[in-house]
């Protein structure tokens, strides 16, 4: 009777967390009496704790599964396994698309309890990686980023969502920062991811491309940039008509590009070099108005040879078009908004 009545009165300690209706109820009986013998933080409680939630889950009511889980590590905070009972709780709502109760949980893992390996894999880390997924707060994911460069190095080589490793991290944490007007630091994280050569950004190409021009930008002088449009216009036809090649030196762009339009964006870096000094000595007229292909953002000014005959490259593209767009830049007032000349494409337009 003493046997009966001691198991009675546990059973009714569990009981608030079981549904009498669900196909769960005896194997999650049979699971809570074994807290009872497996008293210490090991192996065999952090099993059957496992098997406990597996089967809450499975009875799909997060009311039951957030009560055990909370009360669980509130009477037994120095479960070294909590962080991952916590992840498992995270993982729950994640599931059912509450990410607000998820994103909670995840940085309760990280913050509030002590990192661990199960499976070979950081409990901190796998947090995090979702964290940055579904956190949109900037200054948030910065704290992850962070986080994940300072203390799980190791596991980003190791992880399948970083095939760049830690580059690929520097390279998001930047964005971040961009997104957070802490535009010195997203420089410096930058040049950090460029020095990682071999990393590619899935989903976006030209990530490093767009990149070097940004860090380019931000130590170049910026003189050639100009408030607005016929300003610049007029300086660069100027140069060009007196043949000063110094002169129209000021209105290039720092990445100033000579490409053909069946260039890819890629071929910037490598497009045709030509300095000032050719092409001040080059007969060359202005088209009067901007090509109608122009817009609030780009323009497009329609060039070509008095006598297209005079020099090999006009022979093979008669017509040329100047390009130039305006500058975004928003770290400083002063250049954001401007224009620049970009560069000049070559041949009739496509």
């Amino acid at each position: 009777m003493l046997t009966l009545f001691l198991l009675s009165c546990k059973y009714n300690e569990y009981s608030q967390y079981i549904d009498k209706k669900s196909e769960n109820r005896v194997k999650l009986e049979q699971l809570f009496p074994l807290l009872d013998k497996y008293t210490d933080y090991s192996e065999n409680r952090f099993t059957v704790i496992s098997e406990i939630i597996t089967n809450l889950i499975k009875q799909n009511n997060s009311g039951s599964l957030n009560l055990f889980i909370n009360s669980y590590i509130q009477e037994n905070p120095d479960d070294p396994y909590n962080a991952y009972y916590i992840l498992n709780l995270a993982s729950y709502y994640l599931n059912q698309n509450n990410t607000d109760f998820a994103k909670l949980y995840l940085r309760d893992a990280v913050l509030k309890y002590k990192d661990l390996i199960i499976k070979g894999e950081s409990i901190h880390f796998k947090a995090l990686e979702i964290l940055v997924n579904i956190t949109s707060d900037s200054d948030d994911k910065i704290f992850y980023y962070n986080k994940i460069i300072t203390e799980h190095s190791d596991s980003v080589i190791k992880s399948e969502n970083y095939k760049g490793g830690i580059g690929e991290i520097y390279y998001y944490l930047g964005k971040s920062l961009e997104k957070s007007e802490r535009w010195d630091e997203a420089i410096a994280v930058y040049e950090k991811y460029l020095k990682y050569t071999n990393v590619v950004i899935k989903n976006d190409p030209t990530a490093r491309e767009i990149t070097q021009r940004k860090v380019g930008f931000y130590h170049s002088n910026k003189k050639w940039v100009h408030k607005d449009l016929d300003t610049l216009l007029n300086r660069i036809k100027y140069a060009i008509a007196v043949r000063n090649p110094q002169l129209l030196d000021n209105y290039r762009a720092f990445d100033f590009f000579i490409i053909n339009w069946k260039s890819k964006y890629s071929d910037l870096i490598s497009s045709y070099p030509m300095e000032s000094s050719v092409l001040t000595s080059m007969s060359i007229r202005t088209s009067k108005d901007l090509d109608p292909m122009s817009n609030e953002n780009e323009a497009y000014l329609s060039v070509w040879g008095n006598n297209p005959w005079s020099n090999g490259i006009w022979l093979v593209y008669p017509t040329w078009y100047f390009y130039f767009k305006k500058v975004d830049y928003p770290m400083d007032p002063e250049i954001n908004g401007g224009w620049e000349w970009a560069g000049i494409y070559l041949g009739e337009k496509l």
